[in-house]
């Protein structure tokens, strides 16, 4: 019995059955610490990106003045010439950053035990967002969940506030919730959501906030690869489809799949938001690396 995403857009937003967030909640501290794996790989160059210090941007290099400390030297701008240059920054004002985590049933699927499911990146994405963020002066929340926060710990305390939002069942994705004012947001869902809804739930939202759409999936939900007789339910509506040969309606639901897809790309455009496509049998740390260049980019 496969409990699949459905291939045809969503409506509204179903949550998780209850016993399915209590497991989850129960792996927050696990996903917390993968994060911080993920923070302490980026900050040390294993993806060759660093985030930016806490306050800081970059702004030009200088030559080095008399009396100033080497260790302050750029060594790899000083190559290039017979002068020494140091980076010179200047202070920019804390920004809002919203990363908007999907906790509907869809989110819970994975085709393959070995593999995590797609809440769990998602989770596992979003608690190192909010550390990296922090760490530059960033104020950061979870809209529904936990408002703007900043300082120490932001990962943890977010993480706390995930967990108990999960055991009492207690969230809201309603974009209303994010204040109309200039920030950031990152949403990480799988966007099997009816494409209409997505326009008018984010169209506001562009008005204000740079977004970045972070689809997550599960390998299966691309292409379908089941061979064997079995019986298919929907996480979110538990309607289910019984296939004596699955490979029948393969060609179907990737014709499906793609014209959601092309949806998907159109919203994205339309908002002028970047779209990242990731898989859950990929690199964590590749798709964090992807989406701060992209969030560098916009801060710059």
């Amino acid at each position: 019995m496969e409990k699949l995403a459905p291939s045809e857009a969503l409506n509204n937003f179903f949550p998780m059955a209850s016993h399915i967030a209590s497991n989850l909640a129960a792996r927050i501290p696990e996903l917390e610490l993968d994060a911080r794996k993920l923070v302490f790989d980026i900050r040390n160059g294993v993806h060759g990106i660093k985030s930016a210090g806490q306050g800081d941007l970059f702004w030009q290099h200088r030559p080095l003045q008399s009396g100033e400390a080497m260790n302050s030297v750029d060594w790899r701008r000083s190559a290039r010439s017979d002068d020494l240059y140091i980076r010179e920054y200047e202070r920019v004002s804390p920004q809002h950053y919203w990363i908007w985590v999907d906790l509907s049933a869809s989110m819970s699927y994975n085709s393959d035990p070995k593999y995590i499911t797609k809440i769990e990146r998602a989770i596992t994405i979003g608690l190192a967002l909010a550390e990296i963020a922090a760490s530059q002066g960033d104020f950061v929340g979870i809209p529904g969940i936990r408002p703007l926060i900043r300082g120490h710990n932001v990962a943890s305390r977010l993480a706390n506030s995930l967990k108990e939002s999960l055991l009492s069942q207690n969230y809201d994705f309603s974009p209303n919730l994010i204040p109309a004012k200039r920030g950031s947001l990152v949403i990480l869902s799988d966007f099997w959501q009816n494409t209409e809804s997505l326009v008018e739930q984010f169209k506001r939202l562009s008005y204000h906030q740079t977004g970045l759409l972070v689809r997550i999936l599960d390998k299966a939900e691309e292409n379908f690869n089941f061979e064997k007789s079995m019986k298919f339910i929907d996480n979110e509506s538990d309607n289910s489809l019984f296939l004596d040969n699955p490979s029948d309606f393969k060609l179907k639901f990737q014709e499906n799949f793609a014209t959601h897809e092309k949806r998907l790309k159109k919203i994205s455009t339309g908002l002028g938001w970047p779209m990242i496509k990731h898989s859950t049998s990929s690199s964590a740390l590749a798709l964090l690396a992807d989406i701060i260049t992209i969030n560098n980019q916009e801060r710059l």
